[in-house]
């Protein structure tokens, strides 16, 4: 089986990976992976162990920037010229920041507007001292890092398979959700929302009297709709679901899709 890179990510309960692994007689597919994080270890620890144990040999990780050291900013500068928007730009982002410049690493996104000779640039960062200690544990486990990347960016790469050169991406993860506004195929905005669907879990153990690990796992094996089908029944038969359980399942999600409509509202 040939060697391919892994790309996961990381938050704060669980870690998802997924490698693209080519078979025998041309066959090929995708090797998806989740684990539950222990919260008395180490989450760098965890995420190299991961890759080890679940995808050995492969040539390398892609991870995303943890989200609790992730910052976005937008930043427009009076001209065109990009050269000069990189020298100005450290200078413009440093009073925005909760760290000290020197303590984070960032990227940016440009636009330039050459009827206004404008340009607009989304930074997003993240603490050195964080990512330090992930690429000191991937080390430690000869794991190379082929690259680090952003939910926002990963959201933007996706937009070329939509066919759309305008549309909003939404990504929801448990702990918050990420927005990118893509207009004549540029990428115009970006935001964490907040709120994730540890949201729904929340309410949905209140309701069920439930544990977090139960209510996650329902969640998951929900299918693509509540409309009535033979996918519904099913689900309902599996996780001996009640009427009474379904309606506070499906009043639960409606609430939480107002959740995320406000703070859409609110980006937008």
């Amino acid at each position: 089986m040939a060697r391919t890179p892994v790309v996961i990510e990381i938050n704060n309960y669980e870690i998802k990976g997924l490698a693209f692994r080519s078979g025998i007689a041309g066959r090929s597919f995708f090797q998806a992976e989740t684990m539950l994080l222990d919260p008395q270890q180490s989450i760098a620890a965890q995420a190299a162990s991961f890759v080890a144990e679940r995808y050995p040999g492969s040539i390398g990780v892609h991870f995303n920037v943890p989200y609790e050291s992730l910052f976005t900013r937008e930043l427009t500068f009076p001209f065109a010229d990009r050269r000069k928007v990189r020298e100005v730009m450290p200078f413009e982002l440093e009073p925005l920041i909760p760290s000290d410049l020197n303590e984070v690493v960032y990227d940016s996104y440009l636009t330039t507007n050459s009827v206004t000779q404008t340009t607009r640039a989304i930074v997003a960062g993240s603490r050195k001292d964080v990512l330090i200690r992930y690429l000191d544990e991937f080390r430690q486990r000869d794991i190379t890092v082929l690259g680090i990347y952003t939910p926002h960016d990963a959201l933007f790469r996706l937009h070329p398979f939509t066919g759309l050169e305008s549309c909003i991406m939404l990504h929801v993860s448990r702990l918050v959700s990420i927005i990118v506004i893509v207009l004549g195929g540029e990428w115009r905005f970006a935001r964490v929302m907040p709120v994730g669907y540890d949201w729904l879990i929340a309410k949905l153990k209140s309701k069920w009297k439930s544990d977090v690990t139960e209510t996650h796992r329902l969640l998951m094996a929900l299918p693509s709709s509540l409309e009535d089908s033979a996918e519904l029944d099913a689900f309902k038969k599996t996780h001996k679901i009640t009427g009474p359980k379904f309606k506070a399942l499906g009043d639960s999600i409606k609430e939480f899709t107002q959740v995320i409509s406000h703070e859409l509202e609110v980006s937008l």
